[in-house]
Parts: structure tokens; sequence; C-alpha cells
């Protein structure tokens, strides 16, 4: 039932997304179908969540650059970047970054291609920092464009969290820009 409801908040988010377009071809990522394929979410116990292919393209969007995205009015948006990293970091300022109550959107955009990246959402300690690890989100790499990930809504409600951005390959590469999106 979880699942029902996370999909269904993660669709809702969607439909103020444009939809999928083809990737320009590279030597990981030909084609869109091969990037949701290498596409894994999973919990806060680091344990894979089985969505199916049909699943992640409802919670992650492929789109080519310079997008315009609409975004519901009762939700903010924050920008930050570009930044360029071999590592990792936290999204916003400060050592943990910003804490973002109910976030539901994440729109990372790179002008060269990504390198594998995964994306993990702790919950806020309240003290500044990040607490226990909520959910992950693992991105291949060999993409361009814009990525949106819509699976942040599928979180539980009424909290606060932190996302750190971590460079699965270690060479350095920039994420032109991170656009979070969270309620009010």
């Amino acid at each position: 039932m979880k699942k029902i409801v996370a999909l269904g908040l993660a669709f809702l988010v969607s439909l103020s997304c444009l939809s999928p377009t083809e990737v320009a071809a590279s030597t990981s990522i030909t084609n869109t179908e091969d990037f949701y394929s290498q596409v894994e979410v999973l919990d806060g116990d680091g344990q894979q969540i089985p969505y199916t292919v049909e699943e992640i393209k409802q919670m992650v969007h492929l789109e080519p650059e310079n997008n315009n995205v609409m975004v519901p009015f009762a939700i903010k948006g924050e920008n930050y970047g570009p930044m360029t990293f071999a590592r990792m970091f936290y999204i916003g300022s400060g050592t943990y970054g910003k804490a973002y109550y109910n976030p539901v959107d994440t729109i990372l955009t790179v002008k060269n291609k990504a390198r594998a990246i995964s994306i993990k959402a702790y919950h806020d300690n309240g003290v500044g920092g990040a607490g226990k690890l909520a959910q992950t989100m693992k991105l291949p790499g060999g993409w361009t464009g814009s990525v949106h990930m819509s699976a942040w809504s599928s979180l539980p409600r009424g909290k606060k969290y932190r996302f750190q951005v971590i460079n699965q390959e270690g060479k350095s590469f920039t994420i032109n820009n991170i656009r979070v999106l969270y309620n009010n």
C-alpha cells in the first residue's frame, strides 16, 4: 500500500515535468531505456527496492538541457551550482547542507557526460547534521541533460531531510545545477 501511495505522489509531481526524450549517445548510456534500467532505489538499510522500469520512469525523468520546468505553486525551489567534485558534497550551504521539509523532487543538470552518482537522503538530526539514512537513488553515468528524481515524495511526510551527492567513480566532473523542490 505504501508503495502505491508513493508512486501516486511521484506521479502527481511528475505531471509538472516534461516527458522523457532521447539522450545523447555516449559510451555508457545510448538511450533512455538503458538509463532507466540502471537506476536503483535503496531503502534506509541499503536494500534495493524492487521497482520495475515503468515504476522508475514515474520517479525519475531524463530530459534534454534547458527545459523550463513548471513547479506547483505550493512548492519552493532552490538552486545550487555549478559544483565540480570527485568525491561527495551535501546540497546547500554548510558542512551537512540544508535540511529540506517534505522534499518532492531534485533536478540535476549536467552539460557534459555525468559520472555514476548516488544521492542519499538523510533524516535531519535536529542539530544541523545528517541523521539516519532514509533512502538512496543510484544513477548510472554517461547521460547529459537533466534528471528529475521525484522518489523523495515517498519519504515520510512532515520531516526534514538532507541530501548527499556521491561520485561513485571518483573522477572529477561538474554538475551545472541542482534544484531541490520541497513543501513550505
